[in-house]
């Protein structure tokens, strides 16, 4: 189902969308969405969103097409909700 993994996955997105709706974690966030708005996997849709269909290449620093050893993919997350998830974790380890 969506590359959701298990039902603390599940929990966890619902809390990211809580904390988006009432307001809570807005100064963590808006750290977050400062790194996140830099980086190569950013795409402005839906207000930010981890782009699922691009691949960073760990070794050579840049942006390829498909996945492989070496090479992480977005996670495809709406980033408004999960930066607001303190547990939360960048797939490229930024935050």
């Amino acid at each position: 189902m969506f590359g959701i993994n298990d039902f603390s996955q599940v929990t966890d997105i619902l809390e990211g969308h809580y904390n988006e709706l009432v307001g809570k974690e807005q100064d963590l966030s808006e750290k977050r969405m400062n790194i996140c708005r830099e980086c190569p996997l950013f795409t402005d849709k839906l207000g930010g969103v981890c782009d699922s269909k691009k691949c960073w290449d760990t070794n050579r620093k840049e942006i390829v097409s498909t996945p492989g050893k070496g090479i992480i993919c977005g996670c495809g997350c709406r980033l408004q909700a999960k930066s607001k998830l303190p547990r939360a974790k960048c797939i490229l380890n930024k935050w």
